[in-house]
């Protein structure tokens, strides 16, 4: 199981669906934080490799043979310059579950200089995964890449201190490396900060802050924090109510990520008109699309508007 990396549903405003702002502190899962890491370096490319040769593509198999190969060569060549191939060489078996060579990898990477290796080195001591678990040896990891800025480091740190693993829990110090992280650009730590400040976790309530923190996690591209920006504006917290720029970061995130409950929230709004013209059909859609996703009550909706249109129907044949 990754850190954090289950959501909780929660109570409705109105009609109008805002678990997101209902849930508890999410911290950064360990397969968003991979993402983050590596989406420019050669493991993602791996990840796309690893997925078409396991739906069958021998080329892709071929090429990802010799991707791995290249970058056993150039970690075992050794140097600072060859550090982030050992990193990306330690994901390339994490993803594949191959937990004790990621280790070795991570911990190579980790001593050459690259600051990913110590904190997935980190990780794997917090989980216990290819090694003997041990959370104080993975607070060292993680503060020690925290002190030399990498934002993933102080990220995994907060969770710790926030959750009280190798450490007393500490939520002050947990948002205070929250915010040194999502100063350096971690997004996971921006949402995590706004959560805290919409649900007084940590610290005192404030929607202003909320508010400026999903903002900033929403404009990297963070789906939850699109949604709880939305949120913010369709009821005015923290700021102005604007119920049209709830609707557009709601179809960002619907549209863009896929997330449910913004496809909900949006249909929402195109069944009553709010922020945007009445459109049911469009409403329909959005409800349908939701569904699928996964949103019980959308389904729900949906039912419900299919209801109404053959009640009305009925009437206009009568």
């Amino acid at each position: 199981m990754r850190i954090g990396s289950h959501a909780q549903s929660g109570a409705k405003f109105q009609k109008f669906k805002s678990a997101p702002l209902k849930e508890r502190l999410k911290f950064a899962a360990r397969a968003v934080l991979l993402s983050a890491l590596f989406a420019t370096g050669a493991a993602a490319e791996i990840g796309d490799l690893r997925k078409g040769c396991a739906a069958g593509s021998e080329m892709d198999c071929k090429k990802l043979s010799r991707v791995i190969n290249e970058l056993q060569r150039n970690c075992d060549a050794g140097g600072e310059e060859n550090a982030l191939d050992c990193a990306n060489l330690g994901y390339a078996y994490d993803s594949n579950r191959s937990f004790k060579q990621a280790a070795r990898y991570y911990d190579r990477a980790c001593k050459l200089g690259e600051q990913k290796g110590c904190v997935y080195l980190g990780l794997l001591y917090n989980d216990g995964q290819g090694v003997a678990q041990d959370r104080k040896r993975a607070n060292e990891l993680f503060s020690d890449a925290c002190k030399k800025n990498s934002s993933e480091g102080c990220a995994s740190l907060a969770y710790n201190y926030k959750k009280g693993l190798g450490v007393y829990p500490d939520v002050k110090k947990a948002i205070e490396l929250l915010i040194k992280a999502c100063k350096m650009g971690q997004v996971e730590a921006c949402h995590n900060l706004g959560l805290s400040y919409a649900l007084g976790d940590g610290v005192k309530k404030d929607a202003d802050r909320a508010r400026t923190f999903f903002t900033r996690a929403c404009e990297q591209g963070h789906a939850d924090s699109c949604v709880n920006l939305g949120v913010t504006y369709f009821k005015g917290d923290g700021g102005q109510k604007d119920q049209a720029l709830a609707a557009k970061y709601f179809s960002e995130a619907c549209e863009r990520s896929d997330e449910p409950l913004a496809c909900s929230n949006l249909a929402y709004q195109y069944e009553k008109g709010w922020g945007v013209a009445k459109d049911k059909k469009r409403a329909r859609e959005l409800y349908e699309k939701a569904c699928k996703l996964g949103r019980f009550d959308a389904c729900e909706h949906l039912e419900t508007m299919r209801r109404g249109a053959l009640t009305s129907s009925a009437k206009g044949v009568r």
